[in-house]
């Protein structure tokens, strides 16, 4: 369960960190000070990490049934970690764009394997106190994403303060976070390789064969509504503030503290909504 929840932080604290530092990276690649353009860059990279788990995810789905849920879970780590770092020192904005795509691509294979592993180890409803175990868990991997996201924009706000010199060139001061998550990604990769069971496959539900044509059972789109919404309204905020950053007069670190603020609340509204009963 930690190398769960460690991945998990890793996986959100890599999205996170970037918020802040967006507009000066967009600035420094783009060559560019027309707000308008860069407010339309910031959107567009933005949807661009969110859009490709969309399409990514079914496949990551689709594979972790197949050959099991450690190597998925490897594999997106690894790819997201590298994909993180080639973000950070892209060359151009289109280059920016490809790592963001990509980025968001990996990270789609980390989440929702990691709580399929989790429902796959705490087998089914019929198991004693699978259920309530199974929902707290849940509930856990939540809040490791919202603890990421609380880590990432604060850390990405404070380091874009720093001014770091090698002796040949300044180092652009966004990297060093997206470094930084590039590495605990490969770290969380290398835990969950050497804790996690390589063997552990989807176990048969008795239901399956009763299951209709659909690939949905009832209420599941709904659901997917409900989250689509939310998600929606998320990063319509996100992208919002970190717009409003120039008109607020807010630096990267205050936009970091800012974004970290909105994650303590999320933070302990998970706690209460997951605690033990």
């Amino acid at each position: 369960m930690a190398a769960l929840l460690i991945s998990a932080f890793v996986v959100a604290l890599g999205y996170g960190i970037v918020l802040p530092v967006l507009p000066m990276m967009v600035e420094r690649l783009a060559g560019a000070t027309d707000p308008t353009f860069n407010a339309r860059q910031i959107g567009f990279l933005t949807a661009a990490y969110v859009a490709a788990p969309v399409a990514a995810a079914f496949l990551w789905g689709k594979w972790s049934d197949l050959i099991g849920r450690r190597p998925i879970l490897v594999v997106g780590l690894i790819g997201f970690a590298i994909t993180l770092a080639a973000s950070a020192l892209a060359p151009s904005l289109l280059v920016l764009y490809v790592g963001r795509i990509l980025n968001g691509g990996f990270a789609a294979a980390v989440g929702p394997t990691a709580l399929a592993f989790i429902a796959d180890a705490e087998g089914g409803a019929d198991a004693e106190g699978g259920d309530d175990r199974r929902t707290r868990a849940f509930g856990w991997m939540s809040m490791a994403s919202i603890a990421g996201f609380l880590v990432g924009p604060t850390l990405g706000g404070l380091a874009a303060e720093l001014k770091l010199d090698l002796g040949v060139a300044a180092v652009p001061p966004q990297t060093v976070p997206f470094l930084l998550a590039s590495g605990l990604a490969v770290a969380a990769a290398l835990g969950v390789w050497f804790v996690l069971p390589g063997k552990l496959l989807p176990a048969p539900h008795a239901e399956a064969s009763k299951r209709s044509s659909s690939m949905f059972v009832p209420g599941e789109l709904r659901l997917l509504a409900l989250a689509a919404v939310a998600a929606a309204g998320l990063s319509a905020f996100e992208v919002g503030l970190t717009l409003r950053n120039v008109e607020l007069a807010m630096g990267p670190a205050a936009l970091g503290l800012m974004f970290a603020t909105c994650s303590v609340v999320m933070f302990a509204v998970q706690a209460l909504s997951f605690r033990p009963s």
